[in-house]
């Protein structure tokens, strides 16, 4: 697996395909195509941190699920509170 190093932050930016310029996921920076060697890494490939990411990008996944279900719950029941208000009240 091929990837630049961040001349900014440091990040790594995967390469995916020729393009003309390579973006860091971290900071936006672009490095355009023809300085790709100067900043080219070899990455070995390392199954045990690839696992540690995706359980814990996972883990990111199921708490936004779960605080995007609290805010549809917080929302119905203040729906549901307003028309009975207006119910009562008028």
């Amino acid at each position: 697996m091929e990837a630049l190093k961040c001349p900014n932050c440091g990040g790594n930016i995967l390469i995916d395909g020729e393009q003309e310029y390579y973006f860091c996921p971290y900071c936006g920076i672009g490095i355009p195509n023809k300085l790709r060697k100067k900043f080219t890494i070899e990455i070995k490939e390392d199954k045990k941190i690839t696992k540690t990411i995706v359980k814990r990008d996972e883990a990111k996944i199921e708490e936004e699920k779960t605080s995007r279900i609290e805010t549809i719950a917080i929302l119905c029941f203040t729906g549901l509170f307003m028309l009975f208000t207006y119910l009562v009240c008028r």
